[in-house]
């Protein structure tokens, strides 16, 4: 392995669940979901529909298919802290940016823990403005984005 490509996300500070990531309502109101919808063990798919109501690169289409094909997510697998070692910090990474800006990592990087470990060490940024799912929205230049990297060709933003 060369090199770590994380689109729109990156690695989770140890000892952080991915469940965490929004802070104690949003866990609890999946908690709540979980127990409504999912069986007590299972968290059921985002609204695509909501979500994507902002996104004009993604069609009714795109919207109908996330939904047939969306699984619930094993809950556990988001309430289990992750583990690292340090192991992953000695490969060159990329952050591809789509929600926010680089900018706006570092801005958000001093007050967050999500995000501190993601603005030191040996990290390049492509930024790919669009939402979460730039498979779905801009699946061309996310394609070249990363066929770039893999080339190794990644010029560092900011």
């Amino acid at each position: 392995m060369a090199r770590l490509v994380y689109v729109d996300s990156g690695p989770l500070p140890n000892g952080m669940a991915q469940a965490d990531f929004e802070g104690p309502d949003a866990r609890a109101a999946n908690q709540d979901l979980v127990r409504a919808h999912g069986d007590g063990w299972r968290l059921p798919p985002p609204p695509w529909a909501t979500l994507a109501a902002e996104v004009p690169e993604v069609d009714d289409a795109t919207v109908a298919a996330l939904v047939e094909g969306s699984q619930p997510q094993p809950w556990l697998s988001a309430t289990q802290p992750v583990a690292l070692t340090d192991a992953w910090t000695r490969l060159p990474r990329t952050g591809v940016l789509c929600s926010f800006s680089l900018d706006q990592l570092q801005q958000m990087a001093p007050h967050a823990p999500a995000f501190a470990h993601m603005v030191d060490g040996d990290w390049t940024y492509v930024e790919l403005p669009t939402w979460h799912w730039p498979m779905l929205s801009r699946p061309g230049a996310l394609a070249a984005v990363l066929d770039q990297v893999s080339r190794e060709t990644v010029a560092p933003v900011g």
